[in-house]
C-alpha cells in the first residue's frame, strides 16, 4: 500500500484538495514535492476541466466543481504507484510495467479528447 490515496482515508493523514496524504509520505517526498504534483494537476484543469457530473462539488471553486477529467484521473493514480513503490532506488519490475500501463492509458485518454488524426485532416482541408 503506497502513502497516496485518493478517496480514502488514511488514518494520521491530512487532507488537501480531495487527495489524502500520510504524514510518513510528507516526510519523503516532502511539501515542495506535493506542492508540485498539485500545481500539475490544477495545469491539466485547464486544458482537460472538470466535468459536471449532478451536483457533485458544486459548493467548491468553478475549476474544482464536477469529477476530474479522465486523463488527470490517471495522472494521480499514476503518482500513486510512485509512491507505493517506496524508496528503493530505481522501479521494480512491477512498478515499471504499471507505470507504463498508465502512461499508455494516459496517453489514450488525451488520443481521444484532442484527436489528432481528425485534426490533420481538418488542416489539410483548410489549406
Amino acid at each position: 500500500s503506497g502513502f497516496l490515496h485518493v478517496g480514502g482515508f488514511l488514518d494520521g493523514g491530512m487532507q488537501t484538495r480531495g487527495v489524502y496524504h500520510h504524514a510518513e509520505f510528507l516526510k519523503v517526498v516532502g511539501v515542495a514535492e506535493l506542492m508540485q504534483r498539485e500545481g500539475l494537476i490544477d495545469r491539466g484543469r485547464l486544458f482537460f476541466p472538470n466535468r459536471k457530473h449532478g451536483d457533485y462539488g458544486m459548493d467548491k471553486e468553478p475549476g474544482f466543481q464536477g469529477r476530474r477529467h479522465k486523463a488527470l484521473d490517471v495522472l494521480v493514480d499514476a503518482y500513486g504507484v510512485i509512491d507505493g513503490a517506496g524508496d528503493a532506488p530505481g522501479p521494480d519490475r512491477e512498478t515499471s510495467d504499471k507505470l507504463t500501463a498508465h502512461r499508455r492509458k494516459f496517453m489514450a485518454e488525451i488520443f481521444t479528447s484532442v484527436d489528432p488524426v481528425r485534426r490533420g485532416e481538418n488542416m489539410k482541408e483548410l489549406t
